[in-house]
């Protein structure tokens, strides 16, 4: 039987003391059990995309839009719609102007858990990218994959 270890002296809080009285009597514990994990692939391989809620300086795209978009483009590719989605405030720097641009956008954290290819994902997110920009009306989608959280390559779909 596992044993839990504790202190039966005695307690003082901000509100008084307390004594334990009386025979310590041991008390079956289940011990530490684990979670249960599957491991699916020796490594990691995701991608994040950097993707614009602006068109033309202007707001026009909710975090709805995005999602919407971004499945359609991994199911075009043959990649379920395993993702994540975080909103934030980004700023960039135009490639056609170099003029600083100040905007909400989305993280889109891209789970591969079909390709086991690192080229053929890296391909895939390409397009993916390529397919969202396009459909957004953005200057530019930035991006990265990742092996086990290093990043492999940078993805930049622009016009």
């Amino acid at each position: 039987m596992p044993v839990a270890h504790v202190n039966p002296g005695e307690f003082h809080g901000s509100h008084g003391w307390w004594r334990p009285t009386g025979k310590l009597t041991p008390v079956p514990h289940p011990g530490v059990r684990k979670n249960p994990v599957d491991i699916t692939k020796p490594a990691l391989i995701s991608a994040r995309l950097f993707i614009g809620m602006n068109v033309g300086g202007k707001p026009k795209w909710k975090v709805k839009d995005i999602v919407t978009r971004v499945a359609k483009a991994l199911r075009s590719v043959g990649l379920p719609p395993d993702s994540s989605y975080l909103s934030q405030v980004g700023v960039w720097s135009s490639i056609e102007t170099g003029k600083m641009e100040q905007e909400k956008s989305v993280q889109v954290i891209l789970l591969n858990f079909k390709e086991p290819s690192l080229r053929k994902w890296t391909e895939k997110v390409g397009d993916v990218a390529e397919s969202v920009r396009v459909a957004l009306s953005q200057e530019a989608v930035y991006g990265e994959v990742q092996k086990n959280g290093v990043t492999t390559a940078q993805v930049v779909a622009h016009s």
